[in-house]
């Protein structure tokens, strides 16, 4: 085990208020390096105890029934050790455990996420493209409608500091409404090579007059497909040779 991990399960093994007096008197840094150890530690055995413990006492390992950390455990050790000082340390250990806010939008597709955000409004979007890369926040930009692009990039221009609590229920109310397509990604299907594709193994006759109908009700994307079926056909036309 590593020594971060060593002393979290040490502390977690001794009372609440030692464990405190033993954090305060830690440098900052190792404070914080410990508080996130314990912080991501979960459940661990008695075995784990003993080993931790070895090098400071001789102990039963009969004796040693396991604890839990996480971060509720960590919280009270930091406000018995630091006191009033525990708040900044805690806002960062949930940053770095819990990661930054809209993380979860990683997983999900720009164009998954686009309805989600297209009807909100421009002050809530600007506050969701503000935690996301550049390049993802404009695929989103590039989406939305010509009126509001503008109203989104004035707002994250000025947009100010804003209360950890307000992004929490921005976030907490965008994930709930989007949990089907975070815990099960869409699958990319259609479009118009498969139209195109379809279209070729029809009947002649029959491929012919779809596209002749679809010409009138929308040309380019008629078009579109003549150029993919063409190019279908094309492949078709060589011998094994040739492929080869």
């Amino acid at each position: 085990m590593s020594n971060l991990r060593n002393a979290a399960i040490v502390l977690m093994s001794l009372p609440q208020d030692e464990a405190a007096q033993l954090l305060g008197r830690l440098q900052p840094r190792q404070v914080e390096a410990v508080s996130l150890e314990i912080a991501k530690l979960g459940r661990f055995t008695g075995y784990e105890q003993e080993q931790a413990l070895r090098s400071f006492a001789e102990s039963n390992p009969n004796a040693l029934g396991g604890s839990t950390g996480g971060l509720d455990a960590v919280r009270t050790l930091l406000e018995r050790a630091l006191g009033s000082n525990a708040a900044s340390t805690m806002e960062n250990l949930h940053q770095t455990v819990e990661g930054r806010p809209f993380d979860f939008l990683k997983a999900v597709d720009p164009q998954d996420l686009l309805p989600f955000l297209i009807d909100e409004h421009p002050q809530t979007i600007a506050l969701v493209l503000s935690h996301l890369s550049a390049s993802y926040g404009a695929q989103i930009i590039a989406g939305l409608p010509s009126d509001r692009r503008l109203q989104v990039i004035r707002r994250i221009a000025h947009m100010g500091p804003t209360s950890p609590d307000v992004v929490r229920q921005v976030e907490q109310g965008l994930e709930d409404r989007m949990s089907a397509v975070v815990k099960q990604p869409y699958k990319r299907a259609g479009g118009v090579p498969a139209a195109a594709e379809i279209l070729n193994v029809c009947q002649r006759a029959t491929g012919r007059a779809m596209l002749e109908s679809l010409a009138e009700e929308d040309p380019d994307l008629a078009g579109k497909i003549r150029r993919l079926k063409s190019a279908f056909e094309d492949i078709s036309r060589p011998g094994d040779k040739d492929i080869q």
